[in-house]
């Protein structure tokens, strides 16, 4: 165990076996219900017995699948494919196991209390009166004495996505919960880079730009670090179909994949070197005068003049001398359209204080959009103030990233890139990214750079051609009033990556901030999908008074709480979820939840009442709903709640429109794609130090850790990350017995190099280890695995572990733009393990 880490905080094998013997003997108490077990195993005469089918699903965010749920007795038996289905998606390992979450062994049953010290895995049962009673004389306490804003709730709806009995973010009743008490919202950090590095580009809120799918005209599908086979199981047809059609498919993941054993071209760069690669390609694509020029200047801000004294936008200010309109450069308003309540898009900046463009025409200066092709290059002088174009300085910043160059950083051939390049250029090209390309502190170049690809490609809102990504979704903003008098409130979240400091210095962006109680809203990255868990622990959950949850398993998250409610599953409660603007799907009821499991929309209500604010909570269920999409946005596709519930699911294409590229329209400041940002700032800004100057335009820095020469990486040469698998969704079904069958215990992927090297044979249990933590697992060769990585399928609990979690390993740095948490930027070693815990 030198150098590493102690893992012992209570999450233990040990304590595990304890906490397991201590729920069943609390369950045994008194109760003669039939175990989960007996159910999902089903009983003589079952078969018999009076068939009810319901169309009902996991709820997961991959896809939010339909199937076909069968139930006897009122007990879930099957699930099967419902041929109806207007999207046609077929339920995947996952979906199809859904049974063994709702019917587990491990399965929280009754509300439970911590009589331990917090993670030892001592429970008591306790009755749903007591635990709410519990909750809310702690934070009625904790309120008082500290303040409202001093409860935290951290909220993620990953694996459960409905609006009333979800816990996304910016669900109708959690978020209604959390503004009627004057709570923290504290947003997750997870897997937010690329989204606001697109959003940067191409404005608009969560996951908002605009792309078709379609395979009949893309000549080129490239897929960046995307194994959409196990990832996302239900796409897969997508991709085989269209290659089959003859769309030629470029993988590019230094992972040898299931997607990339398909590839007609496969690129393998080294881990965190993406944005140079496409910078890269944006060279060689203008250099070798493949640019589509008239797109740059219709729909780009290419064409504006940028001061070269500031490196901001010339505005028509600087013409006239006038003074500079006050509603631009507000940077609270600026940045940060996706969080957990409603929010305010980045200020427009179509002002009469406009950007300016150069009209060779008339020889001067004019406003953006004042002629119909302004010049797209050229150094011009304004009133002394020299200037260049915005494309000029793109053009300029991406001549060190030539390919003979940006091997050096990509660890790819230089006539590789150029082959790449001119598939580029051929449009349209559908770019698919996952989430491993952003997985590192340089995580939001990763989408400037692929939005500056598109822009001087022209590849962005044409028929096949984009980066396909969930549209944001409007839903009707009363929903979220809460009847008082103040309309909707709009409060922005606390990014969990400052935690530590806040936790530290009790200030938040200048003002006294506490947090003192934490409510963990289905959000797994609190805890065991944290990064730096040892130091997660330590420094933002120990020093928490009351940490409470709602969870269906005894899982990380549930075995770090003071009390722990049992969640219903998703077969067990009727909710509606919009999944991404792409549709909008109803979820049938199919049994009553067992033992004293209940929806998290119930759990909301009564938490409510009992903190004094159920007036808030008077519409019912079904009104929340019908107010909620009873809005212009859903009345384009004829969407209202009869209608979901009637049909199940609805598709939405018709939601893109409004901000289809190829229309002209862009949700940015200037109405453009932002190929130049004149303004850059944070996701969420709260005074944070950034390089404002070097956020103006796509660049390439090399991950904080995970990169050779850096001190970490001379200590722990190998580059560690996680990959998503057939057998969870995240740590759901991380004890399905059906899956676990597939894959039974933490694995590790190791290039036979690297394990000969260290003289580790395949199969035996190696401990993986940095300074910060470590975690044992079995080894497995892969040649699959680029040397110098190691590889390991995410989704375990601590104690699945012989000893430790892979979330010891990861680090907490993060980057202040992106404010994203960089699973991927860790290095660390492996080494036989000995035996210790």
């Amino acid at each position: 165990m030198s150098g590493t880490t102690s893992p012992q905080s209570g999450l233990t094998r040990r304590s595990f076996l304890k906490t397991t013997g201590i729920v069943a003997g609390a369950v045994a108490v008194g109760c003669s219900t039939p175990s989960l077990g007996a159910f999902a195993d089903g009983e003589e005469g079952r078969a018999q017995e009076e068939e009810r089918v319901c169309i009902s699903g996991c709820q997961h965010s991959c896809n939010l699948c339909l199937a076909e749920v069968v139930a006897r007795g009122g007990h879930v038996v099957q699930t099967r494919t419902w041929k109806e289905n207007p999207l046609g998606e077929r339920p995947c390992a996952k979906g199809r196991s859904q049974i063994q979450l709702h019917y587990n062994k491990d399965r929280l049953k009754y509300p439970m209390k911590r009589v331990g010290e917090r993670g030892s895995g001592e429970w008591e049962r306790i009755s749903w009166d007591e635990a709410i009673d519990t909750i809310a004389d702690n934070l009625k306490r904790i309120m008082d004495k500290y303040g409202p804003e001093s409860v935290a709730m951290i909220s993620s709806g990953g694996a459960s996505m409905g609006l009333i009995n979800g816990t996304i973010p910016g669900g109708l009743l959690n978020t209604r919960l959390m503004n009627a008490l004057g709570w923290t919202s504290i947003a997750q950090c997870t897997d937010d880079a690329f989204n606001y590095g697109m959003q940067q580009a191409l404005g608009g809120g969560f996951y908002r730009w605009a792309a078709s799918a379609s395979s009949k005209t893309t000549k080129t599908q490239v897929r960046w670090s995307s194994n959409v086979g196990p990832a996302f199981p239900n796409a897969w047809k997508a991709v085989v179909d269209a290659k089959d059609a003859g769309t030629k498919l470029v993988v590019v993941d230094s992972m040898f994949t299931l997607v990339a054993s398909k590839a007609d071209l496969w690129i393998r760069p080294r881990p965190g070197s993406d944005p140079a690669l496409m910078l890269s390609l944006v060279q060689v694509i203008i250099e070798e005068g493949l640019a589509n020029n008239e797109y740059l200047i219709k729909n780009t801000v290419g064409p504006v003049l940028v001061r070269l004294d500031n490196k901001r936008f010339l505005r028509m200010s600087d013409v006239t001398g006038e003074p500079r309109s006050p509603l631009d450069d507000r940077a609270e308003n600026m940045g940060g359209g996706f969080n957990v309540v409603p929010e305010v898009n980045p200020v427009d900046d179509r002002s009469d204080d406009a950007p300016m463009v150069w009209d060779a025409a008339s020889g001067k200066p004019v406003a953006l959009g004042a002629v119909e092709t302004p010049e797209l290059t050229g150094e011009f002088e304004v009133n002394g103030i020299k200037c260049k174009t915005a494309f000029d300085m793109v053009v300029e910043s991406v001549q060190p990233y030539k390919p003979e160059a940006a091997t050096e950083i990509c660890d790819v051939d230089p006539e590789t890139i150029r082959e790449f390049a001119r598939i580029c250029a051929d449009v349209p090209v559908q770019h698919s990214t996952g989430y491993g390309s952003q997985a590192y502190n340089n995580g939001t170049q990763v989408a400037r750079a692929l939005s500056l690809l598109m822009a001087v490609t022209g590849d962005v809102g044409i028929p096949g051609g984009g980066c396909p990504g969930m549209s944001h979704s409007e839903i009707n903003m009363d929903a979220y009033d809460l009847g008082n008098g103040k309309g909707v409130e709009r409060r922005r979240s606390i990014p969990r990556v400052a935690m530590y400091d806040i936790m530290k210095t009790g200030k938040y962006n200048g003002k006294d901030l506490v947090f003192k109680a934490l409510y963990i809203d289905g959000c797994g990255c609190m805890v065991g999908g944290a990064t730096d868990l040892n130091r997660t622990k330590k420094e933002l959950l120990d020093p928490m008074e009351f940490i409470f949850a709602v969870d269906i398993a005894f899982g990380d998250v549930a075995l770090y709480c003071d009390i722990v409610l049992p969640a219903a599953g998703a077969y067990e409660k009727e909710d509606v979820a919009i999944h991404g603007g792409v549709a909008l799907k109803y979820f049938e009821k199919v049994v009553d939840p067992p033992f004293e499991c209940k929806p998290d929309g119930e759990v909301y209500r009564l938490l409510a009442d009992a903190l004094g604010v159920g007036k808030y909570f008077a519409k019912t269920d079904e009104e929340l709903l019908e107010q909620a999409l009873d809005c212009d946005w859903m009345k384009i596709a004829k969407v209202s709640l009869p209608a979901v519930k009637e049909k199940h699911s609805m598709f939405l294409p018709s939601l893109f429109l409004p901000t289809l590229a190829s229309q002209g329209v862009y949700e940015t400041p200037t109405g453009k794609m932002e190929l130049y940002v004149d303004y850059p700032v944070p996701r969420m800004n709260y005074g944070q130090d950034y390089d404002f100057e070097g956020e103006h335009m796509a660049r390439f820095y090399p991950p904080t850790e995970a990169w050779p020469g850096t001190p970490e990486m001379e200590k722990y040469p190998l580059v560690l990350f996680s990959t998503r698998v057939h057998q969870r969704f995240h740590v759901q079904l991380f004890n399905c017995q059906w899956l676990l069958e597939t894959d039974p215990e933490p694995t590790v992927r190791i290039n036979p190099k690297d394990a000969e090297a260290r003289s580790i044979p395949d199969g035996a249990y190696v401990e993986v280890f940095n300074d910060r933590g470590h975690a044992v697992a079995v080894a497995r060769y892969s040649e699959g695995v680029k040397p110098g990585c190691l590889s390991y399928p995410k989704g375990w609990c601590g104690t699945q572990h012989k000893a430790g979690h892979w979330s010891e390993l990861t680090f907490s740095k993060f980057d202040p733009v992106g404010l994203n948490n960089s699973y991927f930027d860790t290095c660390a070693d492996v080494r036989l393990w000995n035996g210790e815990v």
